[in-house]
């Protein structure tokens, strides 16, 4: 059934609200605004203003006072129970080589500080979740989205590889080490670099920026980029298999029309899946067409040719996650923290110099 304008429209102003309260644009103990002054900024009616905040006053993030207002609601303070929720780090990506660095930089300082660690699927996924028993949160989901609107007021937050507004973020410089992918190739003399990667709603806020900075940097190498060179990767996890249906695809299609000598992947393991695609059609890796992924783990060595790669610093990123969340929880600051670690690109054998007919 479709969301009628007016359930729309509370709910719009609602999340507006908890936004400014969240990020601290609005304090404990300011005023909102009265029910004329919400009719006044946004048309809203008497109904619409009382829905906005029940709904805020729900989640414990406004109060009202008889005669005086609605207010900000100073955050309750927490019971310490020792918990952190981790939050889309699934139980199949512990055993992958990309979760098992993450997980292992995360719990090395969580054990170390006492602290025990709850894997949550997806909050919305689990709606009975008690968050009175968790003192903070650790994200890993490519959004926040999903979320930070289910955030109890002053839950410390923390979010690993992707940028929150609003929260404190530990990433890496993901657009660095694609600038370092293309000018190494350019430098082996291939002009013509395709990209398949993964680029919806969903992965926006992790992945677009590595698009942006791959048509940066050709442009800035003086390569007038076509469209065409970038493919979305389509599916879902194991990415090797994706990475093989994906490239057969692009075969079948224009992949011949493109004379690609180069192509960037998404990740490791979908490189390896599109090695495999190019060299059953014949295609060779690296003197036809040379591969570079993304996050360098040992899998890049356990394939043939060995892989370029640009490296993560996965553990790092989970341990420096992890202990910057253990410091918002002894002192929550007035503005989010965020941390960038470097990448650094890893030259194996999947790339070589172009081959001059």
């Amino acid at each position: 059934m479709p969301t009628s304008p007016a359930a729309s429209k509370y709910k719009q102003i609602a999340d507006s609200l908890r936004e400014q309260i969240q990020s601290g644009q609005l304090q404990p103990e300011d005023r909102l605004p009265s029910f004329s002054e919400m009719r006044a900024q946004h048309g809203a009616t008497p109904t619409t203003v009382e829905r906005v905040y029940s709904l805020l006053e729900r989640d414990g993030l406004v109060k009202r006072e008889k005669g005086r207002g609605v207010f900000v609601a100073r955050p309750q303070a927490l019971r310490a129970h020792g918990v952190i929720g981790i939050v889309g780090l699934h139980s199949s990506y512990t055993v992958h080589p990309w979760g098992m660095h993450l997980f292992e930089g995360i719990q090395e300082v969580a054990r170390e500080a006492e602290k025990e660690l709850l894997l949550v699927y997806r909050i919305p996924s689990e709606p009975n979740l008690k968050w009175e028993k968790i003192d903070a949160v650790l994200n890993l989901e490519p959004t926040t989205q999903i979320v930070t609107p289910y955030l109890p007021l002053g839950m410390p937050f923390v979010s690993a590889l992707t940028k929150a507004k609003g929260y404190s973020s530990v990433v890496v410089d993901e657009t660095g080490g694609v600038r370092e992918a293309v000018q190494h190739l350019v430098g082996l003399g291939h002009q013509r670099i395709g990209y398949l990667i993964q680029d919806s709603m969903y992965h926006a806020p992790f992945l677009r920026p590595r698009i942006t900075a791959y048509r940066e940097a050709l442009q800035n190498a003086g390569i007038e980029t076509d469209g065409r060179w970038v493919r979305n990767l389509e599916g879902r996890p194991p990415y090797r298999e994706g990475g093989y249906n994906n490239m057969k695809a692009w075969l079948a299609d224009n992949w011949h029309d493109l004379g690609c000598t180069a192509l960037l992947v998404q990740n490791d393991d979908t490189a390896i899946g599109v090695m495999q695609a190019l060299q059953e059609a014949g295609i060779r890796v690296p003197d036809d067409v040379s591969i570079v992924g993304f996050d360098s783990t040992e899998i890049s060595e356990y394939c043939t040719p060995h892989l370029t790669s640009v490296k993560v610093p996965l553990k790092e990123v989970g341990a420096q996650a992890m202990r910057l969340l253990l410091q918002l929880m002894e002192n929550q600051p007035l503005q989010p923290i965020a941390y960038e670690l470097p990448t650094n690109l890893v030259v194996r054998a999947s790339t070589a110099a172009v081959c001059k007919l």
